[in-house]
């Protein structure tokens, strides 16, 4: 067991997420890393079309930097629980 952010307890096997890293099964970094990254190396790679609009990596990075900065400046903080429910519309991106 460990606590993960939110301050949970949560069942965690170190060696298996070890193994795992090590085969190349499992890359150990969020999604927030994974946007961060296509951000930063391609920021105008299209990463989603809704309604023959199209997103591009630095576009959803900004957004959700907004939103999140937007959230803490309400007095959220990480580990904080959020709910929302929209449309399958592109803002819903800048959400996850």
């Amino acid at each position: 067991m460990r606590r993960d952010i939110s301050g949970w307890n949560v069942r965690w096997a170190e060696a298996q997420a070890q193994q795992w890293v090590q085969e190349g099964k499992w890359l150990n970094r969020t999604l927030a890393d994974a946007v961060r990254e296509a951000a930063h190396d391609t920021p105008e790679r299209v990463t989603q079309v809704c309604g023959g609009r199209s997103i591009t990596a630095g576009e959803v990075w900004d957004n959700a930097s907004r939103l999140a900065g937007a959230l803490q400046a309400q007095g959220l903080q990480a580990g904080d629980v959020v709910a929302f429910q929209t449309p399958n519309w592109h803002e819903a991106v800048f959400i996850d």
